[in-house]
């Protein structure tokens, strides 16, 4: 039986400050955004045990995601050095604490949302979104898909809450 996509609304505080490119810039201050994680199945969040965030430039790069999966999933590295990363956190910390993961200070532009999952520090989820920066709060999807050869162990929870209440599964 196939298993079904999980959506978890992450409510992730991403705080990015800059001037906006007008006659005369302005610093707005930081700015909250909402994303929205897709994991590819309720098994792969259960099995994740750290989720992080990373934000690059990608200005000039229109498939940076692209590349900066490519590289990541071959070889557990960057191309490039993150702008800003988030601590690495629990899934289970979107559920009981949304809105409480954050991202330090970012300037306004374009820019490559990566975010990895883990599973006994192995690289088991990754995914990426390029966004433009600024002054309004667009939701963003970020779609995580399974990397490298670590297969899913079966769970009988059927939502990453069943999980993180602390349901044997």
């Amino acid at each position: 039986m196939a298993a079904k996509p999980l959506l978890a609304v992450v409510p992730i505080m991403v705080l990015y400050s800059g001037a906006l490119a007008c006659k005369h810039p302005v610093d707005s201050g930081p700015q909250s955004g909402q994303f929205t994680i897709d994991f590819p199945s309720t098994p792969a969040a259960v099995m994740t045990d750290s989720l992080q965030a990373f934000v690059f430039d990608s200005a000039d790069a229109t498939n940076l995601c692209h590349e900066l999966v490519s590289a990541r999933s071959a070889q557990n590295k960057w191309l490039a050095t993150p702008l800003a990363k988030s601590d690495p956190f629990p899934p289970c910390k979107l559920i009981t604490s949304p809105g409480s993961v954050t991202l330090p200070p970012t300037h306004f532009g374009e820019r490559a949302i990566v975010v990895v999952g883990q599973s006994g520090g192995t690289d088991i989820l990754i995914g990426c979104r390029r966004v433009t920066f600024g002054d309004e709060d667009v939701p963003t999807v970020i779609t995580l898909t399974l990397i490298g050869q670590m297969g899913l162990k079966p769970t009988s929870c059927t939502t990453l809450r069943e999980h993180c209440d602390g349901k044997e599964c």
